[in-house]
């Protein structure tokens, strides 16, 4: 089981976040503060990660540019979507990551494959190795840190990522029920997610069942969080009890004085402090990487809540993206 130590930072260093794959094509990996394994804290108590270890692609639905084809009304404050409403940058690198996968894949194939295989372990070995620099001994890689499985080719071309890279450790968490049979036999470096919400619920306790994969929930609060767990059972048992994500807002009144998504260098929330270096959640955590128990998850005020009359993020990162699509036409 690897250890906290393995996978915190022992040396400062920085490295860029995009990686030329093939022919001069490039793709982004973003430095996610919640999924980084160090970060700095600035005086507001906000966080900005300092290595890239997180991979986006654009959200919503496919027809819209996006990456999600399995969207609920829960989506509609997805908080990758805020995330790219917040920073035009990393909406434009979301789509080109997309845009890039979709030319090196062709026309299909073996050849095709291959070579989006090849992009994706280069991506995975630039994040380690900018890891390993900072004498970070398990690094870690966090995929579709906005977007999901748009294509059985491109699942299938992150198990095979998973499987040659074992000295990395793997994560994510798709909505797409379909695609994700695709990601088995999961490797052992791997775990994937099914996320489920009131409005899916029945689907992804039965692709659980079939599929053998944990279940991560997104809720409102815990009482929501109980109906929906119940909503699960009722259709297929759940194993293990569910364990409540701890960067969510009960972190925000603690008394530190930093957002709940990261805690202090050496991963405890208690140690965290304005203008101090830091980690991200996940990595402290740890419970939703492989090499411990697959554990059932419980994400609480995934978002947040949007005004009634709005379109929430997900609506509005859709929105900017159409309208960006149609000036450059």
């Amino acid at each position: 089981m690897t250890a906290r130590r393995d996978r915190l930072p022992q040396s400062p260093a920085m490295s860029g976040g995009w990686v030329t794959v093939a022919d001069g094509a490039r793709l982004y990996i973003q430095a996610d503060a919640k999924t980084a394994p160090s970060v700095m804290i600035d005086a507001r108590g906000a966080a900005r990660a300092d290595i890239h270890n997180a991979f986006p692609l654009p959200v919503g639905p496919l027809n819209m540019g996006g990456t999600c084809d399995r969207t609920t009304p829960a989506c509609r404050e997805c908080y990758a979507a805020g995330i790219e409403n917040l920073s035009p940058n990393l909406a434009r690198n979301a789509s080109q990551n997309l845009a890039t996968l979709r030319t090196l894949y062709g026309n299909g194939g073996r050849a095709g494959a291959g070579r989006v295989v090849a992009a994706l372990v280069a991506v995975v070995e630039h994040s380690a190795q900018q890891q390993t620099a900072r004498g970070i001994r398990r690094p870690a890689f966090r995929w579709q840190s906005g977007g999901d499985l748009f294509a059985p080719w491109y699942a299938r071309a992150i198990r095979e990522t998973m499987r040659q890279t074992p000295t990395v450790d793997h994560w994510l968490y798709t909505r797409d029920n379909v695609n994700a049979r695709h990601l088995l036999p999961v490797p052992d470096n791997g775990r994937v997610y099914l996320s489920a919400d009131e409005h899916n619920a029945p689907t992804m306790a039965r692709t659980s069942a079939r599929l053998g994969l944990p279940v991560a929930v997104l809720a409102d609060d815990r009482r929501h969080a109980v109906a929906v767990w119940a909503q699960l059972a009722a259709v297929a048992p759940v194993t293990g009890c569910p364990f409540e994500c701890p960067a969510t807002g009960r972190h925000v009144d603690d008394g530190t004085g930093v957002a709940p998504h990261v805690v202090g260098p050496d991963g405890r929330r208690s140690t965290a402090r304005p203008g101090a270096p830091g980690v991200g959640a996940c990595i402290a955590c740890a419970v939703c990487l492989p090499g411990g128990p697959s554990r059932p998850v419980t994400f609480l005020q995934h978002g947040g809540k949007g005004a009634p009359d709005s379109r929430g993020k997900l609506g509005a990162a859709v929105s900017v993206r159409l309208r960006r699509s149609a000036v450059a036409q």
